[in-house]
């Protein structure tokens, strides 16, 4: 039921939360960091709450990302949905995740279901300046969990939106 719900209020929050990116881009100036502490060094004083969304259109599809970030010292949890649309086909990837935030690294566990099937997937993130950076890089299963396989890269920016 939990799972359910989860999915229901992340689905219409992703569906109503579209946005012009550009608009966004030229508009939000401001510092993603602005909530961390003077010493940045000691994490466990570091809070930041914040919202992110990219729209990837390739030929025939196109797959928005919407993460909801919230990071409490070193703890961090939130909410991400992926819905990828095609000609033929219409998907949506719906869960949340955990981790820990440690010298600037996110390090999280993305748990979703999508089709009827549930996954876990390794994820890592950095806040930026531009918006969240994500590395986007093969996967491989391991224990259950598909892991990435080369850490570090932070290829992928998902642009800061207004939150709801």
């Amino acid at each position: 039921m939990k799972k359910l719900f989860l999915l229901t209020i992340t689905t219409a929050f992703f569906l109503t939360c579209k946005t012009d990116q550009a608009e966004n881009q030229a508009s939000s100036g401001e510092d993603l960091t602005e909530n961390q502490n003077e010493t940045s060094n000691e994490e466990e004083q570091f809070s930041f709450e914040g919202c992110f969304q990219l729209e990837e259109v390739m030929e025939g599809s196109k797959t928005t990302t919407l993460i909801i970030l919230e990071i409490e010292g070193t703890d961090v949890f939130g909410e991400e949905a992926i819905e990828m649309t095609g000609n033929d086909y219409n998907a949506v990837a719906a869960g949340s995740f955990e981790g820990t935030y440690l010298d600037g690294v996110i390090n999280v566990i993305y748990e979703y279901e999508i089709e009827g099937n549930e996954r876990k997937e390794e994820q890592e993130f950095m806040i930026a300046e531009e918006g969240l950076l994500m590395t986007k890089s093969a996967l491989r299963k391991k224990d259950g969990v598909l892991t990435i396989m080369q850490k570090g890269l932070f290829n992928k920016l998902l642009p800061k939106i207004e939150c709801p």
